[in-house]
């Protein structure tokens, strides 16, 4: 069932494009960085740090916690190799971006 569920999410608002590579809104954002959220922590969803990382990428412009999340995947490597540059740039972006979120 959960399968389905994000297959029919991920097709609504995204079609054949990965969600990073399309422009939403505020209210989608929400949603997509409460998905990474969820499958980071694996709460309700078995744990999956390659998709939080991208849902947590098509959230970042406009909720910029979600680089918090991104650096934190790229710096202790979860799912993928340690990069500590590229965690640097996300915290450093996460601090000077503003968001009501």
């Amino acid at each position: 069932m959960e399968k389905d569920i994000l297959k029919q999410f991920n097709t609504k608002w995204f079609g054949d494009k990965e969600p990073a590579e399309t422009n939403i809104d505020y209210d989608t954002c929400k949603v997509l960085y409460t998905l990474g959220t969820m499958y980071y922590k694996g709460l309700g969803v078995p744990q999956d740090y390659q998709k939080a990382e991208m849902y947590f990428s098509a959230s970042q412009e406009k909720i910029p916690y979600s680089k918090i999340y991104l650096g934190n995947i790229s710096m202790y490597g979860l799912g993928k190799d340690i990069d500590y540059e590229r965690a640097k740039e996300y915290y450093t972006e996460a601090m000077t971006s503003r968001s009501e979120f």
